[in-house]
């Protein structure tokens, strides 16, 4: 499995952009800690909107290492990708949280996905008051659809083989 990546170095301080490339895929990503940036990445995604139905969205949440009297760190980073599509924000580090993201998580005809989502949405609604409305999680799908159980503690490279 090959993955390659092309940065592109930008000379701004709002955000950077990468292209990923993983098997014939390519994933364009961009990494930014700027709300105004999060505003104008979840306007550009209009272009996958099905006549108005919502969209599938794979949703992952980042954090930084438990410290040592064990109390939980806040989520630090938020991955959002539809399509070849995605957007890694740096929320930890972000001034605040933007307007548009609250009604993108809370879109009811949007699907969030992922594995393990549940503590990702729930990390989201207890640092930021971000409410993920509607999300599966791949793993509770895949024993649903498969009939494994031991897929309830499979990570993503299970899931998706």
């Amino acid at each position: 499995m090959s993955v390659t990546t092309i940065d592109y170095g930008l000379p701004c301080k709002t955000h950077n952009k990468y292209d990923v490339f993983f098997h014939s895929n390519i994933i364009h990503t961009m990494v930014t800690n700027t709300p105004s940036m999060v505003d104008k990445w979840l306007s550009s995604i209009n272009p996958y909107r099905n006549n108005n139905n919502g969209l599938l969205v794979g949703l992952d949440v980042e954090c930084l290492l438990t410290n040592r009297h064990g109390v939980p760190n806040p989520a630090a980073v938020l991955q959002l990708c539809i399509g070849g599509e995605c957007l890694v924000f740096q929320i930890l580090h972000a001034s605040y949280v933007p307007e548009s993201l609250f009604a993108f998580l809370g879109n009811k005809n949007h699907k969030f996905v992922g594995v393990g989502i549940k503590d990702d949405v729930d990390k989201l609604d207890r640092d930021f008051s971000l409410r993920v409305v509607n999300f599966v999680d791949l793993c509770i799908l895949a024993v649903e659809k498969l009939g494994e159980k031991k897929m309830n503690f499979a990570g993503l490279k299970t899931v998706s083989n």
